[in-house]
């Protein structure tokens, strides 16, 4: 007897894009320890309460004993959906950064850190830190002035932390 069942293809339809937070790519903060290393503590502590720990990236937290730190940045950067860059109020690209000399300046990694971002084209988001502005390209090398055409998010260390932090989340979530 022959199968009277016949299977029907399934019906593709497009799908709307997955937001990154419920697929579990990571968001990696951006930020210069010498000024904003208080921040990003902050800002890292209350992303964990909000997307969970395996979706932060963070330096301190992140960074296994041994690995080398541009090595690291090159792995992880470009599977995260979103870079959040802490920009402070004398946050400026140096002469060094400028040139991509990486090596000689420990520490001052944000240059490297966009570049990976921008050639992997992961979101990038300025998070505005009190008195900071957003760069103009002028001061910026040809391969980062885009970072100043971006729209800035401002968290402020006050009272409104929480509340700066929460429009942040809504923001990744919607991408």
């Amino acid at each position: 007897m022959a199968n009277v069942f016949v299977r029907c293809a399934p019906v593709r339809r497009q799908l709307p894009r997955i937001p990154f937070w419920r697929r579990g790519s990571p968001v990696f903060i951006s930020y210069r320890r010498s000024a904003s290393a208080f921040a990003s503590g902050w800002l890292r502590d209350r992303l964990v309460a909000k997307l969970g720990e395996q979706r932060v990236i963070r330096d301190f937290e992140s960074i296994p004993a041994g690995v080398p730190f541009i090595d690291f940045m090159e792995g992880v950067i470009p599977d995260c959906g979103t870079l959040l860059a802490l920009i402070d109020a004398q946050w400026s690209v140096s002469a060094a950064m400028a040139d991509g000399r990486y090596d000689e300046m420990p520490g001052e990694m944000m240059a490297f850190e966009l570049d990976c971002a921008f050639a992997a084209g992961v979101d990038v988001i300025p998070v505005l830190l009190p008195g900071a502005s957003m760069p103009n390209a002028a001061e910026l090398p040809q391969r980062l002035r885009r970072f100043s055409q971006l729209n800035g998010v401002e968290v402020r260390p006050d009272h409104n932390f929480c509340a700066d932090v929460d429009r942040i989340v809504t923001a990744l979530r919607r991408r």
